[in-house]
């Protein structure tokens, strides 16, 4: 049998009917072939490298994000890290403590925090070295973790010790972003923004009356539940006005929801006494449940403080992982269960507001 030969028979009634198809360069149809390639790379999200007339085309696609990065960016528009409300330790606790350096050297002790209410921040640590000795800001992001009895310090006591240091007069509160710039610069930190109400002493709002918007009596400040490491104010504990609250009840509210009055001396609560009232509480003796999200969640959502978190959230809602079978179900069951339990301890042993203020 003869040998039949694929050939290419020219159409003259394509430069007619398509003109602009005539006056396409040659490489144009492996051009087309690869855009319409990297199109579908684009969709299916992958990486891939393509060859045109002019050079290697490099498309360089991210993987579509996992439900995990989804919730971890959500995580990211609230004003607390769900993952470290456990690590929230009342300042009460912490008045006092021994700070160490990188090799566990002592260099001093926690002496007060400065705090930016506006922003519910914690700005720096207060820290003495003995005696009458002038005081050093250590900015909050420079602690690497607060133990039991310490607080560890991600510096050298060398570093510690040619900081920038103030008279032990300057714990009166009066501090702001120019005056605290060094400290932050000799720390290797970012410089503090300008607070839009002013720096505060943790230890000055300790027992500070708190009043409503309309001048009613809520109570006093407790005590304050702060993530050091993190610069972050997760609570202000609010202990009611004697009568107000029957049942004796610890009142949580966020660091922005509140601002110093003109007189420096108390503290106003933007929402009214029953607004107050209809907030989160808990029995002294059980304040396990503020390292629970839901808790936080739902103390800043009373207060007005997640609803762009909560619109992002629902415009970019997070997918649902697969339903694990049965066996799995109940393992996870169990592990939660275990892990509830060892927060709730956790928390009972870090918040005891049972025991008088030192």
């Amino acid at each position: 049998m003869a040998e039949t030969k694929n050939e290419l028979i020219p159409m003259s009634t394509n430069t007619l009917t398509f003109p602009e198809l005539s006056r396409e360069p040659r490489s144009a149809p492996r051009q087309r072939v690869h855009a319409y390639v990297a199109a579908l790379c684009l969709a299916a999200g992958l990486a891939m490298t393509v060859q045109s007339a002019t050079g290697a085309v490099k498309v360089t696609v991210q993987p579509p994000p996992s439900v995990q990065d989804i919730q971890a960016q959500q995580d990211s528009n609230l004003p607390f890290d769900a993952k470290r409300l456990g690590l929230m330790k009342p300042v009460s606790a912490l008045f006092g403590k021994k700070v160490i350096d990188l090799k566990s050297k002592t260099v001093g002790q926690v002496k007060d925090f400065i705090l930016d209410l506006s922003a519910g921040q914690v700005v720096a640590a207060l820290v003495v070295s003995g005696g009458r000795a002038p005081i050093t800001p250590v900015p909050a992001r420079s602690f690497e973790a607060v133990r039991r009895d310490k607080a560890e310090l991600n510096a050298a006591k060398k570093l510690f010790e040619s900081a920038p240091r103030f008279p032990l007069a300057s714990t009166d509160g009066h501090w702001d972003a120019t005056i605290l710039a060094d400290s932050f610069l000799w720390f290797n930190q970012a410089a503090p923004a300008a607070s839009a109400s002013g720096y505060c002493s943790a230890v000055a709002l300790i027992q500070q009356p708190v009043i409503s918007s309309a001048n009613e009596a809520l109570g006093q400040v407790q005590d304050i539940a702060i993530d050091l490491p993190i610069g972050r104010g997760v609570y202000l504990v609010i202990e009611p006005t004697p009568g107000l609250d029957p049942l004796d009840n610890l009142y949580l509210v966020p660091l922005a929801s509140v601002h110093l009055g003109s007189s420096g001396k108390t503290l106003i609560l933007e929402a009214s006494r029953e607004h107050f009232l209809n907030g989160h509480h808990f029995p002294r003796e059980f304040p396990s449940d503020m390292v629970f999200p839901e808790v936080a969640t739902a103390v800043y959502q009373h207060y007005g403080l997640l609803r762009d978190a909560t619109a992002k959230s629902a415009a970019n809602p997070a997918v649902a992982p697969p339903a694990p079978d049965a066996a799995v179900a109940a393992a996870q069951s169990d592990s939660s269960i275990a892990r509830d339990q060892g927060a709730s301890d956790s928390a009972d042993a870090a918040f005891d507001f049972t025991l008088p203020l030192q």
